[in-house]
């Protein structure tokens, strides 16, 4: 335990046990100036039964959260590897391939949120389970700009019943398909390599 200090303080390495029952290894009271939190490795147990590898208070400016690669089970049970609140500027997300269990039961891989600009989608190879019962291998929401769809091979069941590796929804711009080369088995029984409904305009 030590008193508020003027300056940064490093090493507290030993546990100290306080009047309040929490039993510590690192303990940071506020300060004024912005402190950077390297090497906590330790567990802490807080009054409200938090037990945490990292904790990190809200600071006043931006910070980058690198190598948070240990368990931090909340008062929520949230057991998670990597999680970020939102941030006022666009953010990427890179290598988050631990698993991350969120109160609605839903176990994914990779989680991004709706942003208010356009976002490419690159190697998002594994599993989702969403609440809707869709078994998935890449999902993506409708655009309102026209969008390429490049080599998506892998199967998706969705809630009709359609066993489909490749499926499009019909978009009012023209939209252009290479390498559609798996089978499609839609409601009607066609068995078929290519499907492809009719459209107003020209179509290549």
């Amino acid at each position: 335990v030590a008193k508020p200090l003027t300056g940064t303080h490093h090493y507290l390495n030993n546990s100290q046990l306080v009047k309040n029952l929490t039993n510590v290894k690192n303990v940071a009271r506020p300060l004024t100036s912005a402190q950077h939190l390297l090497d906590i490795k330790e567990f802490t147990l807080e009054r409200n039964l938090i037990n945490v590898k990292n904790v990190a208070r809200p600071l006043t400016s931006t910070q980058t959260l690198f190598n948070i690669t240990e368990f931090i089970l909340e008062r929520d049970i949230t057991n998670v590897k990597n999680v970020a609140r939102p941030l006022t500027s666009s953010q990427t997300l890179l290598n988050i391939i631990e698993f991350t269990v969120v109160k609605n039961l839903t176990n994914v891989k990779n989680v991004a949120r709706p942003l208010t600009s356009m976002q490419t989608l690159l190697d998002i190879t594994e599993f989702t389970l969403e609440r809707n019962l869709t078994y998935v291998k890449n999902v993506a929401r409708p655009l309102t700009g026209i969008h390429t769809l490049f080599d998506i091979t892998e199967f998706t069941l969705e809630r009709n019943l359609t066993n489909v590796k490749n499926v499009a929804r019909p978009l009012a711009s023209n939209q252009s398909f290479l390498n559609i080369t798996e089978f499609i088995l839609e409601r009607n029984l066609s068995y078929a390599k290519h499907v492809a409904r009719l459209l107003n305009g020209a179509h290549t």
